[in-house]
């Protein structure tokens, strides 16, 4: 029984350590864009994967406002590729993450 139980923890720990070894190394950087706007960066595995200079999830081209809100939407962002989801983000999202368009947004 006890050699039993041993031979399944290290095949669950093997599984465990498999499969933490294959997660994708996401990196994001937030850049500026203009004098006065930002946008982001992922890169994965050192190669550029999403370049975002506007406000993903709305309509139009409104940039981001602040470093701050970038860096909001783009940490949603790898949390949803780190989660195996699509990176689209709505207006949804937006508003999950209290991200408040500033009025020079509009």
């Amino acid at each position: 029984m006890t050699k039993t139980f041993l031979c399944l923890f290290a095949f669950a720990l093997m599984v465990t350590l498999s499969a933490c070894q294959q997660k994708t190394a996401f990196d994001a950087h937030v850049f500026p864009v203009g004098a006065t706007s930002w946008g982001y960066a992922i890169t994965v595995e050192g190669k550029p994967f999403i370049r975002q200079e506007y406000i993903p999830g709305l309509s139009g081209r409104v940039p981001f406002s602040s470093k701050k809100d970038a860096k909001k939407v783009v940490n949603l962002v790898i949390e949803k590729l780190e989660n195996g989801q699509s990176p689209t983000i709505t207006q949804e999202d937006l508003t999950g993450i209290n991200f408040v368009r500033s009025p020079l947004q509009d």
